[in-house]
């Protein structure tokens, strides 16, 4: 079994787009609980002047994290229609697969990897 992954994008939004996106982020939110179970956290923080937002992810292992990358649905292209993605910061070491699907989505985001656990615990149940 491989080790926790835990990922976050960093995104701009669009000016003056904050309470729509957090409208749209509370349907995202949703359907990542009902359609990702395997999942362990999909949650979105925006910054104090809504212009940034970051969005944490905790997978328990590689394959969760390769599901929940996989057919994101409609929702996922209305929240692209509110911001965009401008970094990755991703602790742990996800498959080639989705790092090359990342990178082949935002070509141009600054992606920062911390591949190698030095210790801790996650609770994931």
């Amino acid at each position: 079994m491989s080790e926790p992954i835990i990922f976050i994008a960093h995104q701009k939004i669009k000016q003056g787009k904050a309470g729509e996106y957090k409208k749209v982020y509370q349907e995202v939110g949703g359907w990542m609980e009902a359609n990702k179970p395997q999942t362990a956290a999909h949650i979105a923080y925006l910054s104090e002047d809504g212009t940034e937002a970051s969005v944490v992810h905790i997978f328990p292992d590689i394959e969760a994290m390769e599901k929940h990358m996989q057919n994101l649905g409609d929702i996922g292209t209305k929240a692209f229609a509110l911001m965009e993605i401008v970094g990755f910061d991703v602790y742990g070491t996800p498959s080639k697969m989705v790092m090359d699907s990342m990178l082949k989505m935002i070509p141009e985001a600054k992606v920062t990897m911390r591949p190698q656990p030095a210790g801790g615990y996650i609770r994931l149940k």
